[in-house]
């Protein structure tokens, strides 16, 4: 607005390095990022960001060059926690960049194997039975007669060829909508 202002300015700039319009540029792209990654988390995680975590993502902006597509992916893949932390994204981040990855499509199918060798591993602790045996497989022997007494044997509401329970259980079952007559 002021050429005392627009020289300020310009001496911020060079002191930060931003010497050719290539790296303002850089500069600027790199600061519009950061802001929509800042809106974007901060919907997400319905708070607002605090300087540490505005700290975080610059650093994952700047030093691990993630896209703010990256970083919103990162996010969702962390959506099986109960609480996601920016922590929690941040080694989200570093996995992936170690791995070499730097776009959404490149995590999703990192992800996606991933998950799929989890799943195997899973499998392969089950066993070919996938956790249940039968009877037989176990040992136990089903022809043996159970060693109960005849007092166990009698139905719970006793015999229901005499009237006077049958009327007792007619009630039960008219409270449940079940008597036919």
């Amino acid at each position: 607005r002021s050429i005392g202002e627009m020289r300020n300015l310009a001496r911020r700039w060079y002191d930060k390095g931003y010497v050719t319009t290539a790296s303002l540029a850089e500069y600027k792209k790199t600061t519009k990022d950061i802001k929509h990654t800042e809106e974007v988390l901060g919907k997400l995680m319905r708070k607002r960001l605090d300087g540490l975590d505005i700290e975080r993502i610059e650093k994952w902006i700047i030093d691990l060059n993630c896209s703010p597509e990256l970083i919103e992916y990162a996010y969702r893949c962390n959506e099986y926690r109960n609480v996601i932390r920016l922590s929690h994204v941040g080694d989200t981040l570093v996995k992936w960049t170690s791995a070499g990855i730097t776009t959404v499509d490149e995590a999703a199918r990192y992800e996606e194997e991933k998950h799929s060798e989890n799943k195997r591993k899973v499998d392969r602790r089950k066993g070919r039975h996938s956790g249940a045996i039968t009877g037989a497989e176990a040992g136990i022997d089903l022809t043996e007669p159970s060693s109960t007494t005849p007092e166990e044997d009698k139905p719970a509401f006793g015999s229901l060829t005499d009237e006077k329970d049958n009327s007792s259980i007619d009630d039960i079952l008219d409270i449940f909508g079940g008597s036919d007559e």
